[in-house]
């Protein structure tokens, strides 16, 4: 557990910073350009991942030969190429998410992280099953899966929506939007750097028993972020649409967090 975590939550942090500001970028502009979203999505979803992947293989060169959980666990090929994968996967996965904020389809989201949490757990069980045991081979790439299954499940959605990802890719829909993207990249970084890059720091400096204890109780805080996390999210989505609706909207998203932090 010590080293597949280790490596979910490195895949976390370079998924993040493989979004390279296209998530907040989409919620902003999605909602302007109904007519060609499915271009405009489909071909951010490419860029990230491939730029995602290309940053997850870099990475690894030097997570390879680092100390602890971390380097013990990239030593295996298997992993290596789950983490990979994986990174370019989740990156895809969290712009896809903004992006469903931006075309006001929040419920979707849901849905593909509904899937995402249930499809992993059951193929969790179904490994426990088939091959008796769990290693961080069979973690990892059961996690990878998972989101896999999540983005397929969640295109279906969306095609019943009539949002179809399918249409041919532009890239000239990015066109004019690469400063815009830069500067949300830059904030993004700046405000998830400092929580994500916390699990990579504990996994490279300790070993993996000390690492799965962390894990842990990283992952009960991070629950305690998603609701204040979600609702600056939607006050973004809300403001680019109607700055003056803004004000009342976040006094009550302030109050809420206050409630949820104070009874904590």
């Amino acid at each position: 557990v010590g080293a597949a975590t280790a490596v979910i939550s490195t895949m976390t942090l370079l998924g993040t910073i493989g979004m390279f500001g296209f998530g907040t970028m989409l919620i902003a502009e999605a909602g302007k350009c109904r007519a060609a979203v499915g271009s405009l999505i489909a071909t951010s979803l490419l860029m990230v991942s491939v730029l995602a992947t290309l940053l997850a293989a870099v990475s690894w060169v030097a997570l390879r030969f680092s100390h602890g959980a971390i380097g013990a666990a990239m030593a295996s090929s298997w992993v290596a190429t789950g983490f990979i994968i994986g990174v370019g996967l989740t990156a895809a996965g969290m712009v896809l998410d903004q992006a469903l904020v931006g075309i006001r389809a929040s419920s979707v989201q849901l849905y593909r992280n509904s899937y995402f949490s249930v499809g992993k757990l059951v193929l969790l069980v179904l490994a426990a099953v088939t091959v008796g045991r769990h290693s961080q081979v069979t973690m990892v790439w059961v996690w990878v899966a998972g989101i896999a299954i999540s983005m397929v499940a969640t295109a279906g959605h969306l095609a019943a929506r009539r949002y179809r990802l399918g249409q041919p890719l532009r890239l000239s829909a990015l066109q004019g939007r690469g400063a815009t993207t830069f500067h949300h990249n830059t904030l993004n970084l700046s405000l998830a750097l400092p929580r994500l890059g916390m699990p990579l720091l504990v996994a490279t400096l300790l070993g993996a028993h000390a690492t799965a204890g962390f894990y842990a109780a990283w992952m009960i805080t991070s629950f305690l972020y998603i609701l204040p996390t979600h609702l600056s999210t939607a006050l973004f989505a809300v403001a680019v649409g109607d700055v003056r609706a803004l004000a009342p909207r976040l006094r009550a998203a302030l109050r809420v967090s206050l409630l949820l932090g104070g009874s904590v």
